[in-house]
């Protein structure tokens, strides 16, 4: 479940996540700030910086790493310097 700073909660299956925090999911349920509307989607993306809170079971997560490293995409941590490259 993820909830943004404005309240409003949505849940849905995890379709993709960058080093920013933009998620991306997918058949998503969205609720109100108040909790009186419901509004389904079928993908919604979320800004990083409008995240409150982000929670899911630990073993989604590491599924979700291990299928990216299968389709080859990176997931090492970035450099504290925005890249991945040694200084030298």
């Amino acid at each position: 479940m993820i909830e943004t700073k404005n309240g409003e909660t949505f849940e849905g299956t995890l379709r993709d996540i960058d080093w920013f925090m933009n998620i991306k999911i997918n058949q998503v349920i969205q609720t109100s700030i108040d909790g009186s509307k419901y509004h389904k989607c079928d993908e919604v993306f979320i800004r990083g910086n409008s995240l409150k809170t982000f929670t899911m079971d630990p073993s989604i997560l590491e599924n979700f790493i291990l299928n990216r490293e299968k389709e080859g995409k990176n997931v090492a941590v970035r450099g504290s310097r925005g890249g991945f490259r040694g200084r030298g």
